[in-house]
């Protein structure tokens, strides 16, 4: 079965399919103007143009680099079976094992959802401290108390009405009502469930496309790839996202019409799954006659700046 872009390249340059030919293959296509794809069979390999491949992604897809499971769908399959294995399990324990960086934004409506000033038929009165709130967040989101500083966490309860002491060790206690377990099982799932998006992005018709970044700094070259690779590997693997583009260095408020244009700021890089570069997205967005919805880890992945975002959607 020719499930690798080695073994592809085997096939169209006529080259035994063995481990040192599949290597040469790669070599000579990634030296070459032309790539190896299929157009939805990947018993069929063809040879086309890297720039007509670019401008044109759905209709010509590329072959992996290394070999995946037996197919996608098993991959798709097994990361779901997981999932749903997790699920079946606490909340608390299904989101221990997310990936995902949660954003302020995320852990705002989830405390909104389980705090309130007044009581409730299914909540229990609970005094509450900051240093209290993170262990709430902990047992419930475990990654979610590594995304934000005590003081954001004051300021979100603070905007929820529950005006708090911003030090984490402070001993000020407040009275909140606080859901019973059961329902904050609900609330998670709710608001962090990972197997509703993945059957969402599994059945639509839209196109899913994810988008990640790196901010400028002095991180070398590798480390910017090995970030990059983690970040578009989940936007691949686990929320399923058909195309993924890449930014190796843009600043969060840089408009992202500007992004990738000069010769120094273009990706280089050939990371694992990954379509293209800033460029390639809006290239992509403005022939795509389908319903598109972007997929980001994280709001600050697209920008820090509303004004950006705002201009961007329009």
């Amino acid at each position: 079965m020719i499930n690798t872009r080695g073994l592809a390249g085997c096939r169209i340059l006529g080259l035994d399919m063995n481990s040192s030919n599949r290597k040469r293959s790669r070599q000579i296509l990634d030296e070459s103007a032309f790539d190896v794809v299929h157009e939805g069979d990947k018993s069929h390999p063809i040879a086309m143009g890297k720039n007509v491949i670019k401008r044109d992604p759905i209709a010509y897809q590329t072959y992996p680099d290394t070999p995946p499971l037996e197919n996608e769908r098993e991959l798709q399959d097994a990361l779901s079976s997981q999932t749903s294995s997790q699920a079946s399990q606490s909340s608390a324990k299904s989101a221990e094992n997310t990936v995902f960086v949660l954003s302020p934004n995320g852990i705002e409506e989830f405390l909104q959802a389980i705090l309130s000033k007044e009581p409730g038929p299914n909540t229990e009165p609970l005094s509450l401290t900051i240093e209290d709130t993170y262990t709430l967040l902990k047992k419930w989101v475990p990654n979610g108390q590594h995304t934000i500083k005590p003081v954001t966490l004051g300021r979100i309860l603070t905007s929820l009405g529950f005006p708090v002491d911003y030090r984490l060790k402070s001993s000020r206690q407040r009275t909140v009502h606080v859901l019973i377990d059961e329902y904050i099982e609900h609330e998670v799932k709710r608001i962090f469930n990972l197997d509703v998006f993945r059957e969402a992005t599994r059945d639509s018709e839209a196109k899913f496309i994810g988008y990640t970044r790196l901010s400028r700094s002095n991180a070398t070259q590798s480390k910017r790839e090995e970030l990059l690779q983690k970040q578009v590997d989940i936007l691949k693997n686990v929320l399923l996202c058909q195309l993924v583009y890449v930014t190796m260095r843009c600043n969060a408020s840089q408009d992202i019409e500007a992004r990738d244009r000069s010769k120094t700021d273009r990706n280089t890089a050939r990371l694992r799954h990954m379509t293209g570069d800033a460029q390639d997205m809006l290239g992509f967005l403005n022939t795509c006659h389908k319903p598109v919805h972007l997929v980001l880890l994280d709001y600050g992945g697209l920008t820090r700046s509303s004004a950006v975002a705002e201009q961007f959607i329009r």
